[in-house]
């Protein structure tokens, strides 16, 4: 177990491109996984996060992730 309180949020995220062959504008769909303490403070952390994305992007949401804790194993070199 860890030796804190963590909060995970599941933040979803919808980034706008061009599609190369039709020019039509397309939206990429992907989701980050975000250690915070609240859902403003996870969509704060994202937007921290993609600071200098070439690509223009929107937050579709933030939830609470039922995800516990995160194990870390650390491997020898």
């Amino acid at each position: 177990m860890g030796d804190g309180v963590l909060n995970f949020f599941l933040v979803r995220v919808e980034f706008e491109s061009i599609n190369e062959q039709t020019g039509k504008p397309k939206k990429i769909k992907t989701q980050y996984l975000v250690d915070a303490m609240s859902c403003t403070e996870a969509e704060a952390r994202t937007h921290q996060y993609l600071k200098g994305t070439v690509l223009d992007y929107e937050i579709v949401s933030a939830v609470k992730s039922p995800i516990e804790d995160v194990i870390r194993v650390e491997v020898p070199a």
